[in-house]
């Protein structure tokens, strides 16, 4: 019973992962029965939507009407969020008739700090707290395909955030970032990116390494995330453990 609780645990700050970010950044939340949604206002699906879903399957048709009405009267792209064990059975049809389409799988990941140890540094990198959080948002729209004048708003999203950001610099460039938010005595990780020529040399891996060595110094017992597929080898090399699974739909 005690590890089944303490899986859980682990599941239910996984969950929050992606509501966090939104929550305590520069977002409007709202409420419906049965799910949160959140406005950053910037051009992108991924940063606008359905971060909070505990629908029944009699409730799902009324929410995804409302919500994507929301949306398109404020000339919003956005997307849904949903822990899987949590979807409803007829959310995917419901979206499809509005348009909305599953366009991938993503994984909730947590650890525990006192499994945490420090790894190599890689050669020429240095890595730091970051305080010229526009160059931060740079790399990270340019990364992430954004569009000029996202950047403004990101950089204002991640500013007024209780966000620690960190970056990792090749001969004074910056070339990897990452975000530590720590928030009810648990750390979520975000903005994770390198810049595409500087991949493959664990970098990605190191600066990971370097934030969940902060969450350890300031005594804080867990760490969680959200990884994309491509991003489960880093997440896994550092300790985390897949705890859930989100379907997202846009």
């Amino acid at each position: 019973m005690l590890d089944q609780n303490y899986q859980m645990m682990l599941k239910d700050l996984a969950v929050q992962c992606p509501q966090n970010i939104h929550m305590l950044s520069n977002c409007t939340i709202h409420h419906t029965p049965g799910c949160v949604y959140a406005d950053s206002n910037l051009n992108h699906p991924l940063l606008n939507g359905v971060i909070g879903c505990t629908l029944q399957d009699t409730q799902v048709d009324q929410a995804v009407a409302t919500i994507t009405a929301h949306y398109r009267d404020n000339k919003l792209p956005h997307s849904w969020w949903v822990e899987t064990s949590q979807e409803p059975s007829n959310l995917e049809t419901a979206l499809q008739k509005h348009g909305l389409n599953r366009i991938g799988e993503l994984y909730g990941m947590s650890l525990s700090t006192n499994a945490i140890s420090p790894i190599a540094c890689p050669e020429e990198l240095t890595v730091k707290k970051i305080d010229n959080i526009t160059e931060f948002s740079q790399l990270i729209c340019s990364v992430w395909g954004f569009s000029d004048q996202d950047i403004h708003l990101y950089t204002e999203l991640m500013k007024n955030g209780p966000f620690i950001h960190f970056g990792g610099f090749i001969n004074n460039q910056l070339v990897a970032t990452s975000s530590l938010l720590i928030h009810n005595n648990a750390a979520f990780v975000y903005n994770t990116v390198t810049a595409e020529k500087h991949r493959k040399k664990g970098i990605a891996t190191f600066i990971t390494n370097i934030l969940l060595q902060e969450t350890k110094k300031q005594e804080i017992p867990f760490v969680s995330l959200t990884s994309s597929p491509e991003g489960l080898g880093i997440c896994k090399r550092v300790g985390f453990h897949e705890v859930c699974r989100f379907h997202v739909y846009a």
